[in-house]
């Protein structure tokens, strides 16, 4: 029976109602597990994304789900798991390049370092060499090692063995019609075995007697009496039926190994141990690539372009001397980041006509006259500090960031020696302060200190699973690092203007998207309720309310639906109010028992700052009027304040045209009358109407 585990590999359930499933497993391939089951709601709260499920010992991860609903109100859950080795697919533990020497057990350690996974029984002892010269998985990377050691996998879980052959090596004679069934014949011409014949496979079920047991990899003997058949091979897959023991297909082939590939074969013999080796392949996106076995070093060439590069050891790179040319606009850069010595350098027909004799231009180049069509710097700084001016309003490019900075002189501090990027000492080389370097001379380069303030600033940031640019603003009250500044960037969501407020970094945010208009604090929220139980009113009862935390600024519009069932003839009273106070009300008369709706909006005044209850009361003037669940709707239009049954306002949608805004035609009208007025049914009303308003009465 299957059992369900979490993530800790801990019980919670099993699978009881299975419709159907399947165990797989193959020599060096596949080994899953898939179901079709009834689902029920205990069943749906185990299943999710991170479920493993547990049959024979064995851990397998579920890799697909399906939830279906069926014609008879009923659900199915189809499941498609993987045994847990599967994990080595993972693109986090790609290896881009790998090169070892050693004892198969060795080399499947360095295979397996930084993962769960543990080394089980390796029946290979001899020192060999293994590469693979192209990015794979691990997975890959192991199954191809499995087959270029001519082995078998065996997987325990977490722990992997290799073996020289899984299952028995005596030969089970297996007759057609007596031990077996055979279901399918595939005759694979393109594939050879070791002894150069064609790949011959057999899916067969079996005939259940008391002395048949087939394991994976057994040797078989396949006898078909009535051709006259003898054929030897083995058990290549077997797929069951957890839930049925009778439901059991093997699969009877020639075996072969499935790496004949010699390019990852390596004469150990011509390998000195702990020498750095270059591994070299040649492929679509860099051409011919040659890559150092500790990957500190990779050099590559193709047509339009090269480059050399310094690695971390970890499969990054760094262009240290790289050149690319555009054939579109016959254009080559050369870019070059490390020591440049020359005693002349000539660019691009100008005269510069200071010689540099006596340092190495490294990460700053000064010319008095030139024009750089291209130019490529790890550092841009637009203002000159060797002017003393008092303000100086320049930019800082570095990195992914770009500010604008304003400098005030510092006239009460004393001045320093100026610096470069590497914060080494400058020097000029004579009196005359025409040029600079960090060779030592008796003319330090002094320079005033300055303080700086950041007033706009253009970067990449991470923004959900993107680097988006950002536009940041202002320069902050140095209390938070976001107080008083604004940020302004467009992410896959949608358009951002924020403003963090002064001292609290409280976020003020207007957000423009597809759907529609978002802005943080809501400026209008929509809390609405309704009641959760029958109200039967013989005087006056207080119906459902909302608390709303008023502000000066705060206004309360409401809409209220009632649904009354009036038991004999009444007139029902309807009051809004705020903490007790009625501000609003109407009058509803019934002629008998009958139910009919009352519909009553309006607007409430103005209140004193504080959390107050927005609620409503009926009152029959006899009987009972009586208001089934659901039927008593209140919705409010609140603005600039909060509402503990409402969340935000997600948005506020804005018509394209201004013509989208019709007039809407009133079948009827509420009338709503101040509470010292009372109405009888034959009074008449006069309502004084505006010259674009037409009525007609019906």
């Amino acid at each position: 029976m299957i059992k369900i585990l979490d993530s800790n590999l801990i019980r919670v359930g099993i699978i009881k109602n299975a419709i159907s499933s399947g165990r797989l497993e193959e020599i060096n391939g596949e080994n899953t597990l898939d179901f079709t089951a009834i689902l029920d709601a205990k069943l749906n709260a185990f299943i999710d994304e991170n479920t493993i499920f547990e049959l024979d010992n064995e851990y397998f991860d579920i890799a697909r789900f399906k939830k279906d609903t069926n014609e008879d109100n009923t659900y199915t859950l189809e499941v498609e798991s993987e045994h847990v080795s599967y994990r080595l697919n993972d693109p986090l533990l790609n290896v881009e390049y790998f090169t070892e020497e050693g004892t198969p057990t060795y080399i499947l350690g360095q295979i397996l370092d930084g993962t769960d996974f543990t080394i089980g029984t390796i029946e290979y002892e001899d020192v060999i060499t293994y590469s693979a010269q192209e990015a794979k998985s691990r997975r890959g990377l192991l199954m191809e090692f499995v087959a270029y050691l001519g082995g078998e996998i065996s997987f325990s879980n977490f722990e992997i063995s290799i073996v020289v052959h899984r299952g028995s090596s005596v030969v089970k004679s297996v007759i057609k019609g007596k031990n077996v069934n055979v279901v399918s014949k595939i005759f694979n011409k393109r594939q050879k075995d070791t002894d150069g014949n064609s790949i011959v496979s057999y899916s067969c079920e079996p005939i259940y007697l008391p002395t048949d047991n087939y394991t994976l990899g057994d040797e078989i003997l396949l006898i078909q009496t009535d051709l006259n058949i003898r054929e030897q091979l083995r058990v290549v897959s077997l797929r069951y039926n957890p839930y049925n023991s009778r439901e059991v297909t093997f699969q009877f082939a020639n075996y072969v190994n499935g790496l004949a590939d010699r390019l990852y074969h390596i004469e150990t013999s011509t390998v000195v141990k702990d020498k750095i080796y270059n591994g070299t392949r040649i492929g679509p996106e860099f051409g011919f690539e040659a890559i150092r076995s500790d990957k500190k070093a990779r050099a590559y060439f193709r047509s339009d372009g090269m480059a050399m590069q310094a690695g971390d050891g970890v499969g990054n790179y760094a262009n240290k001397l790289y050149y690319d040319y555009n054939p579109e606009t016959d254009e080559t850069i050369l870019v070059f980041d490390g020591i440049l010595s020359a005693q002349v350098i000539e660019a691009v027909a100008a005269t510069i006509d200071i010689v540099v004799s006596y340092t190495i231009i490294t990460q700053n180049l000064y010319a008095s006259d030139g024009r750089v069509t291209k130019l490529t710097v790890d550092r841009l700084l637009t203002g000159n500090v060797l002017d003393g001016d008092e303000y100086i309003y320049y930019i800082d490019i570095h990195d992914q960031y770009e500010k604008f900075i304003e400098a005030h002189r510092r006239d009460d501090l004393p001045q320093i020696q100026y610096t470069n990027a590497e914060d080494e000492l400058l020097y000029w080389a004579d009196e005359e302060h025409e040029t600079m370097g960090i060779e030592i001379t008796d003319f330090p380069v002094k320079v005033y200190q300055y303080d700086l303030l950041e007033k706009m600033q253009l970067c990449f940031e991470m923004v959900g699973a993107y680097m988006v640019p950002k536009i940041m603003l202002g320069a902050g009250d140095g209390i938070l690092e976001k107080s008083g500044k604004a940020e302004i960037y467009k992410s896959e969501l949608g358009l951002f203007i924020n403003y963090y407020k002064n001292t609290t970094s409280e976020l003020r945010q207007i957000k423009l998207t597809n759907d529609g208009i978002v802005m943080t604090p809501s400026f209008l929220i929509f809390p609405d309720t309704t009641n959760d139980a029958q109200v039967n009113a013989e005087s006056e009862t207080t119906l459902q309310g909302i608390d709303i935390s008023f502000k000066n600024t705060t206004r309360v519009a409401f809409d209220v639906q009632i649904d009354v069932t009036a038991s004999v003839a009444m007139t029902v009273t309807i009051k809004a109010r705020i903490a007790g106070e009625t501000h609003r009300q109407t009058i509803k008369y019934f002629a008998g028992a009958y139910k009919d709706q009352v519909v009553f909006n309006g607007i409430f005044d103005i209140v004193a700052v504080g959390l107050k209850t927005v609620d409503f009361t009926i009152t029959p003037s006899s009987g009972t009027a009586t208001i089934e669940i659901g039927e008593y709707r209140m919705m409010l239009t609140v603005r600039d304040a909060e509402a503990t049954e409402a969340a935000g306002w997600p948005e506020a949608n804005v018509e394209d045209a201004i013509t989208s805004i019709a007039a809407k035609i009133l079948d009827s009208i509420l009338v709503v009358l101040p509470t010292d007025i009372q109405v009888e049914s034959e009074d008449t009303i006069s309502l004084i109407l505006t010259d674009d308003v037409e009525v007609q009465v019906t």
